[in-house]
């Protein structure tokens, strides 16, 4: 379980703008929020993936845990 609760500690910060900049292009704002989070958390959610694959897999299997 100590897994599960350090991927689920993802909080990642919004990149510093004026909101006049995110309403005059909310796409390009949107586009630079996305391509900060891969950056900053892109190996967290690469692990969270591999998680809910193996815990899928032994659910399948009828394993009981990880």
């Amino acid at each position: 379980m100590s897994k599960l609760r350090q991927l689920k500690d993802f909080k990642p910060s919004l990149p510093k703008s004026k909101i006049e900049d995110i309403i005059k292009d909310p796409e390009a704002w949107a586009e630079e929020y996305a391509q900060s989070v891969l950056e900053t958390e892109g190996f967290r959610i690469l692990e969270a993936k591999k998680f809910g694959k193996k815990f899928a897999e032994s659910l399948i299997e009828g394993e009981d845990g990880i």
